[in-house]
């Protein structure tokens, strides 16, 4: 794992969990499922920035007890497939701290990019995989069978672009509280979600916005893009 701190707050940089790297956590999974990845990392960590799942989203984690703290988890989204939502963009997360520590942004980003001509590239080179290409210019997972009742009925629903603020009392004991109410998938409007605030977190008064590591992300969706269609591919063919 990689660990970096920003705002008064240390985060951990993981795959899928602290537990497993292939674990899939999803915007509906639950708090307490989240909040135990934390107990297999230093005590000191305040939040987790995970991939794996390919579906951006950011939750607020209560307290565990009444002396514990909110702790804050991240999906940060991958560049490299798109969200499941019916259109080819990639996402990515940005981090920005306010100058005093108090505040700390959570904002999702949309990629765009020419998905035709990757799509293109990858239909040139018969030992990659198909349904990848077909994803890309679709928007939609060639597999689902790794999704959640509440993912899979998500399908083709456009994500949007959106901003969540973690406030930190330095005043009060020290635990953290949301400016928002949380969401359990923090770009999507149909349940419930912080609305955008803005495309760009960053402002005068802010410290410099600390992009989430993608290049690993990007590479893990390959991965899961593969996985999920080969997955898919047996079940069809009976393999």
């Amino acid at each position: 794992r990689i660990e970096f701190e920003t705002g008064g707050r240390r985060f951990a940089v993981l795959h899928g969990s602290a537990r497993n790297i292939s674990e899939f956590l999803w915007p509906s999974t639950p708090d307490d499922q989240l909040g135990a990845s934390f107990q297999a990392l230093p005590p000191n960590i305040d939040g987790i920035i995970s991939g794996h799942s390919g579906i951006p989203y950011a939750r607020v984690l209560p307290a565990a007890s009444a002396a514990g703290r909110e702790r804050l988890w991240v999906n940060a989204g991958v560049v490299g497939m798109p969200a499941n939502d019916g259109t080819s963009r990639g996402w990515y997360a940005a981090l920005t701290p306010a100058a005093d520590g108090g505040e700390l942004k959570v904002s999702f980003h949309a990629l765009s990019y020419d998905a035709s001509a990757a799509a293109e590239a990858i239909f040139a080179r018969p030992q990659l995989v198909r349904g990848y290409a077909d994803s890309l210019l679709s928007g939609i997972w060639p597999s689902h069978d790794v999704l959640p009742l509440q993912e899979q009925m998500e399908t083709g629903i456009a994500l949007e672009e959106s901003t969540l603020v973690w406030c930190h009392s330095v005043a009060s004991s020290g635990h953290d509280k949301l400016a928002q109410t949380p969401s359990t998938r923090a770009v999507t409007p149909s349940t419930g979600t912080a609305r955008p605030s803005t495309t760009k977190a960053a402002t005068s008064n802010s410290q410099s916005a600390v992009l989430v590591p993608i290049a690993a992300a990007t590479l893990a969706a390959v991965a899961l893009f593969v996985m999920m269609w080969q997955r898919g591919h047996a079940k069809r063919t009976g393999i």
